[in-house]
């Protein structure tokens, strides 16, 4: 069974579980250790103990993980509710406690982490919900919507949404929050040495994917952001140590500056068309966070040659297209020449191209479909 309330022993850190990493790895999260003291003090609603435990400690008048720590097997199963299986996952709470005092709780990648804490219906709702296995780097980060998560499974929204809660309470929790930790840190050192923000592809290709098994780095931190958004922002497609007002800022700036420019610019011309000041002061982390968001803001296109377009300058590629064919062109062959130029998520349908050259007066049309430059 998974979930550390159901691991069977084992010295110095969670029951070995099923998964992919290969037995030769060593422990790669280690967390802690944290002082016997500050997990003593932990509130018993924040703890992550067993429920049945959590319930009923309030009536007992304990509030404290220290509490609930010093009561003994006796006692405690005279609790109402309180029975073997609850002790069984105080034993277990109490054994990762000292392993994390003592800072030998290790874990052998993200998997591990997980299915430390999660039952198997939490761990397949959570995957499924934040995308934890997609192969997709490109695209902004998105759950599963909670009615395709249930309809395979028979199951209603509500108690997908149940299982869900359960599993980001478990997370969240002072323990899961504490056997995290190293993974928060691992991302940060990677946001870092990216100059604090990054795409997912970028992201990606800095991590260790052994680290996370079968799952995309992009995607955990996706579930890391939202269970913890002080640590790391994830917003509109890019994942930064800026503040969100920060980014918003910048990306406004960013639509504002390419509005202002009606032909297409590099990352470079973009930060020089900014008019106002830049919520940074590093040029690297300027440049960095400016880059990222590019290749998210809605109304802009990215061109496959690295540079950038507002959508209402579109006009100026189709007259490049144009002027390089040299004989007037039918819209849908001028609206392949433009896809060809543009990335695949900011590729565009005729219909867009067809406004642009019945709209913009350097076009004309010269007989049906057929358009040319005046």
């Amino acid at each position: 069974m998974n979930g550390y309330y159901n691991n069977t022993e084992k010295s110095g850190g969670p029951a070995a579980q099923p998964s992919p990493v290969t037995a030769h790895q060593r422990a790669v999260f280690r967390a802690g250790p944290v002082p016997g003291h500050v997990i003593a003090s932990w509130p018993v609603k924040e703890a992550g103990l067993p429920a049945r435990i959590t319930n009923r400690a309030p009536e007992h008048g304990c509030h404290t993980v220290g509490e609930i720590l010093a009561i003994s097997d006796a006692e405690l199963t005279r609790w109402r509710s309180v029975g073997k299986v609850s002790l069984r996952k105080r034993h277990e709470y109490t054994r990762l406690c000292n392993a994390l005092e003592n800072g030998v709780l290790t874990f052998s990648g993200f998997h591990e982490i997980l299915m430390t804490f999660l039952d198997e219906d939490e761990l397949d709702v959570i995957a499924t919900r934040f995308r934890l296995t997609t192969r997709d780097m490109d695209s902004p980060r998105r759950l599963t919507t909670l009615q395709a998560i249930g309809d395979p499974r028979n199951k209603t929204r509500e108690r997908i949404r149940q299982v869900e809660d359960a599993a980001l309470s478990k997370l969240s929790s002072r323990l899961g929050r504490a056997c995290l930790e190293p993974v928060y840190r691992y991302f940060k050192a990677r946001l870092h040495e990216l100059n604090r923000t990054s795409t997912c592809r970028q992201l990606a290709a800095a991590c260790d994917q052994s680290l996370f098994d079968n799952y995309n780095p992009c995607n955990v931190l996706f579930l890391l952001a939202a269970l913890s958004p002080r640590d790391v922002t994830y917003f509109n497609g890019v994942f930064s140590l800026l503040s969100p007002a920060t980014l918003s800022q910048l990306t406004s700036q960013i639509r504002a500056a390419l509005h202002a420019v009606p032909h297409p610019c590099s990352v470079e011309e973009t930060i020089a068309a900014m008019t106002e000041p830049a919520p940074l002061k590093s040029p690297e982390e300027l440049a960095a966070a400016v880059g990222a968001l590019l290749h998210y803001i809605s109304g802009v296109a990215a061109l496959t040659d690295g540079r950038f377009v507002h959508e209402a300058n579109m006009a100026s590629i189709v007259a490049e297209i144009l002027t390089t064919a040299g004989t007037p062109q039918h819209f849908r062959k001028i609206t392949a020449a433009l896809n060809e130029r543009l990335v695949p998520g900011s590729r565009k349908g005729a219909g867009f191209v067809l406004d642009i050259l019945n709209s913009d007066d350097r076009f004309s049309r010269v007989e049906r479909g057929i358009y040319t430059l005046r």
